[in-house]
């Protein structure tokens, strides 16, 4: 076996979603090791970090539903079928700059 690789001995697939799917592996793991694994596949997303020249960074407070709370968080956002990453990661940075119309 590969010193930097697990291979997996079995593989279930337990859940397919409109967005992600979940897998249960039992993998053998470098060393030796063991173990059941549950992974979350997602389809592709991305998430930026704007600097400013004067070091500031832009972070965006959205709801969401998992913590039933609006939180601070990157830029981000899936992957549109065809985009590139850095396509999304320019698409999710337009989509959060502020409106000049409300700008202070």
């Amino acid at each position: 076996m590969s010193e930097h690789k697990a291979r997996v001995l079995n593989h279930e697939r337990i859940y397919s979603g409109k967005v992600l799917d979940l897998d249960v592996d039992d993998v053998e793991e470098p060393g030796g090791i063991r173990g059941r694994r549950e992974i979350v596949r997602q389809r592709g997303s991305v998430a930026a970090l704007p600097v400013h020249p004067d070091g500031r960074v832009v972070l965006v407070r959205q709801y969401r539903y998992a913590v039933d709370s609006r939180v601070w968080e990157l830029p981000a956002g899936r992957i549109d079928p065809g985009e590139t990453p850095a396509e999304g990661a320019r698409r999710e940075l337009e989509e959060t700059a502020p409106d000049p119309a409300h700008a202070r």
